[in-house]
């Protein structure tokens, strides 16, 4: 909570958003289309500017801000703090399902693309030289971190490019997993 009175101006008292900033940078998770549960004007008026989802307690001094031009739609305005929470986790249920539902149409996909790509490459890569089997074997991961975009909506972000020498060099991550392989394969580009 903010420690400052109003007249200080401080950016961490709402309607600023610096108390969500602060929550941002300690957690190191967007707060982007999250839930803000509140009573007051500033709540609402703070959720907003931060991308939030404002919901209203009309208890506290709730009541009050009912009659505010800011006020959410009646569907996010709650008797009271159990209400809200409750639709939440309703909220949350049903994202859950989707967030499995994707995964799953990743998964399938990319099973039964690897087994195609472990059939092509058995029967086609004896018969390239190794500069475009490498080349050819790098379509799939391609394919795969594409697939993982337009199902799950994961993107990748490189920091630190400009580090990367032009010549041979040495990879070593820190959590090497299949993901990091498939990645380096196409965009280093062997």
């Amino acid at each position: 909570c903010c420690p400052h009175l109003p007249e200080e101006n401080c950016s961490c008292r709402k309607p600023e958003t610096g108390l969500l900033q602060k929550i941002e940078k300690n957690y190191g998770s967007p707060l982007e289309n999250s839930f803000f549960i509140g009573d007051k004007e500033s709540d609402i008026v703070c959720a907003t500017r931060y991308g939030c989802i404002p919901l209203l307690v009309k208890t506290g001094y709730g009541i009050h801000a009912l009659s505010s031009k800011l006020c959410p739609p009646q569907e996010q305005c709650f008797d009271n703090l159990s209400a809200a929470v409750s639709y939440v986790l309703k909220a949350w249920v049903g994202l859950i399902v989707m967030i499995y539902i994707r995964s799953l149409s990743f998964y399938l996909v990319y099973v039964a693309s690897a087994v195609l790509a472990g059939l092509i490459g058995c029967f086609v890569g004896p018969f390239l030289n190794l500069r475009l089997r490498l080349k050819m074997l790098s379509i799939w991961p391609r394919f795969s971190n594409w697939v993982l975009y337009k199902t799950c909506n994961i993107r990748i972000k490189v920091e630190g490019e400009e580090n990367i020498p032009k010549g041979p060099f040495v990879i070593v991550s820190n959590h090497q997993g299949q993901w990091e392989t498939f990645f380096y394969q196409y965009y280093l580009e062997f």
